[in-house]
């Protein structure tokens, strides 16, 4: 039909955006459903226990901030550490793709053990832990592309290779840790869910192309700060993950 982009993707946006209001209601447990872990127990109303209540809930809110923050970080890793190698440490193609195979290593590894930490730690501290651990890493990647050409070219090398292997490590329990969270009550999970699951979905795929255009502007390396940025928030909000008291 030879629609213009410009006025294709805006018509499509609305109607997903039109269609996902409608149906939400209809794939979102209603007031009345029973627990898992007692289907035969008269279920307590809740006030405000709407599809569309979980919106309003501090502790869900602050679940999907700290998702943000570590989802953003895992999506610029993806899109950004091989050409911010290629970019900030004037290296070719292959060394940068093994930047990212750094990070896909570490976040492999941090997936496979995270079970057994969040056991020995508890859920808040992991997650400090982890958003720690994208500060030191996206921070030691910025600083390394600076001393690119004053030290020999392993030196920096060296120190992305660090980076990116705390940044891995770091990002990698953030998403899957705070969907759990946000399903601690079986009765409120899927609208819980519901919230923070395409806020982190959203940064995934929304950060990069925003730290695309700092980084026109700026330089690819120095607009990862903005991964830091992010990651801070996730700090802050990293509390928000303690299991739910049975009152909540």
């Amino acid at each position: 039909f030879d629609v213009p982009v410009a006025v294709h993707l805006p018509f499509v946006a609305v109607a997903v955006l039109g269609a996902a209001y409608a149906c939400v209601r209809a794939f979102l447990p209603g007031d009345h459903v029973r627990t898992a872990a007692a289907p035969d127990e008269p279920r307590t109303e809740r006030r405000g226990s709407g599809a569309l209540a979980a919106w309003t809930e501090p502790r869900t809110l602050l679940l999907g901030l700290m998702v943000l923050g570590m989802g953003m970080s895992e999506g610029s890793a993806n899109d950004w550490i091989a050409v911010g190698m290629v970019d900030g440490y004037s290296v070719d193609d292959g060394i940068g793709a093994a930047g990212y195979g750094c990070f896909v290593a570490a976040m492999t590894l941090a997936r496979f053990t995270g079970p057994w930490f969040l056991h020995r730690v508890g859920r808040v501290a992991a997650l400090r832990a982890g958003a720690l651990a994208v500060l030191v890493g996206v921070s030691v990647f910025i600083l390394g592309s600076r001393l690119v050409g004053d030290v020999p070219v392993a030196v920096p090398l060296a120190v992305a290779a660090l980076g990116t292997l705390l940044w891995g490590w770091g990002a990698a329990l953030g998403f899957p840790v705070g969907m759990s969270a946000a399903a601690d009550d079986p009765v409120r999970a899927a609208a819980r869910v519901s919230v923070v699951a395409p806020v982190g979905s959203t940064a995934f795929l929304a950060g990069p192309p925003v730290l695309g255009l700092l980084g026109d502007r700026f330089g690819v390396v120095p607009a990862l700060s903005g991964v830091a940025v992010a990651v801070a928030l996730s700090l802050l909000a990293a509390g928000s993950a303690r299991p739910l008291a049975p009152s909540e």
